[in-house]
């Protein structure tokens, strides 16, 4: 009955990255404010499009149906491509449009027509980087400035970096909050089995240096590794090393099935719980 037990426990671990998404987590969507010669656009149909450079290797934009006046197709000998529309933004009367798909990334223009002016204005190249942990990084707003000589202006004016704690202070703080949560909830559960003589009081010591190992190991590389199953991946890789380190620490008096069984359960017990005390 315990070797079924195990062996389903350590299946269930093992088969958590199969049920998490294995690419980085949708850039987030941006907005951008549009101003000619400084005053808010007063047409309340102006029609704002994203150009892409068609063309390029790796390219996999397609031409969107648009209006005649934004159906651009403009050749770019430098890069051996042509900039043509890829997609359009939800346009409000307050000058501001908003683009639902964050996936605009690389360099990209915005190409603007104004009906009172019959006038096209296009801007020049500017990059969009899928930046930061989860994208926190990647520019959401825009300031473009329309001028009367056909000259564009684009500034990033703002990044959202959503709930991420800001680095190095916040996060060093909590990293250090989820060292202290982890230790003391696994604590407990290494407790009991201590308690149930299943396994010896050096391996105390060995839950002390693993988590001061493995901690802070999960939290930089969830950090600095975008993807959505890394968490689980990162996981596991705890599991397996405090479960040497309980080895090594208890100079084997646990089996590498009773140390991993045991990581397993305070591994669980800390990332779910741990989950709701440091969301």
């Amino acid at each position: 009955m315990k070797n079924i037990a195990f062996l389903i426990s350590f299946i269930a671990a093992f088969s958590l990255p199969l049920f998490a998404q294995a690419d980085a987590p949708a850039p987030p969507p941006f907005t951008a404010s549009f101003t000619y010669e400084n005053q808010n656009i007063a047409d309340n149909n102006f029609s704002v499009v994203v150009l892409k450079c068609s063309g390029q290797i790796n390219s996999t934009y397609q031409k969107i149906d648009t209006i005649p006046q934004l159906d651009i197709n403009q050749p770019d000998p430098e890069k051996n491509c042509n900039w043509i529309p890829v997609g359009s933004g939800n346009c409000q009367s307050d000058s501001s449009c908003y683009f639902s798909d964050g996936y605009y990334l690389g360099e990209l223009k915005f190409a603007v027509y104004i009906p009172s002016l019959d006038k096209t204005f296009i801007s020049g190249a500017i990059e969009r980087n899928y930046l930061g942990h989860y994208g926190s990084d990647t520019p959401t707003e825009y300031s473009v400035q329309l001028f009367e000589d056909d000259s564009v202006k684009v500034d990033v004016v703002q990044v959202d970096k959503g709930n991420w704690p800001e680095w190095p202070s916040d996060f060093i703080s909590l990293m250090v909050l989820g060292l202290i949560v982890t230790v003391l909830l696994e604590g407990v559960v290494l407790l009991i089995f201590f308690l149930l003589k299943q396994a010896p009081k050096r391996a105390f010591l060995g839950l002390l240096i693993g988590n001061v190992i493995s901690v802070p190991f999960v939290w930089f590389a969830d950090y600095y590794i975008p993807l959505t199953s890394i968490i689980f991946i990162l996981e596991i890789i705890a599991v397996v090393f405090e479960a040497w380190i309980f080895r090594l620490i208890t100079r084997k008096a646990l089996s590498w099935k009773k140390a991993l069984l045991i990581s397993l359960i305070m591994n669980i017990v800390s990332f779910f719980l741990g989950q709701l005390i440091i969301p």
